[in-house]
């Protein structure tokens, strides 16, 4: 390898380092990211969120890979015990993603779902169960390029629970 082509891959590794950690280690970012969940959440009854660094850490790592191309979002990866959403947004931010996903509860209504809970809704409409979803206290935000990837904890979307942890 040259000097030249050292440089470059050690540049490289320097410009990555600083965006994985970029996500979780700014508290303006987490707490940004926690005042807009519970925002919306309090709005359907689902008790406050607290940030989490690990599940922090586990989506950074995964919006790097997806900003990289390494991986599609739809892949099954070590951390699928984890809720998550993800976004592919211009210039993404917690309060757009939140806001993006928040729109299906739109559709959510109009399926009758908030009078008549489903066992398992359209699966287009599990970024807005997931966001408001009772059962989760605590979540992690992971930003790289376009995509912004959030886990939560305790994961949501569980079939026959929706009438329970999903207030319309």
């Amino acid at each position: 390898m040259t000097k030249r082509m050292t440089k470059a891959a050690l540049l490289a590794l320097c410009i990555l380092a600083l965006s994985v950690r970029e996500g979780f280690t700014k508290p303006y970012f987490a707490d940004s990211c926690v005042v807009v969940h519970n925002s919306v959440r309090q709005k359907h009854g689902a008790p406050q969120v607290t940030w989490d660094p690990e599940l922090a850490s586990r989506a950074q790592i995964w919006a790097n890979k997806l900003s990289s191309g390494a991986v599609l979002p739809w892949e099954i990866h070590e951390s699928s015990s984890d809720g998550e959403n993800i976004a592919y947004l211009s210039s993404p931010t917690c309060k757009e993603a939140v806001e993006y996903w928040m729109d299906e509860k739109y559709d959510y209504h109009a399926k009758g779902y908030c009078l008549s809970p489903p066992d398992l809704p359209d699966s287009y409409l599990l970024h807005f169960t997931q966001v408001v979803w009772k059962a989760t206290r605590r979540i992690g935000v992971g930003i790289s390029g376009n995509w912004i990837v959030v886990r939560y904890s305790p994961a949501g979307n569980w079939a026959g629970q929706f009438g329970e942890n999903v207030q319309c």
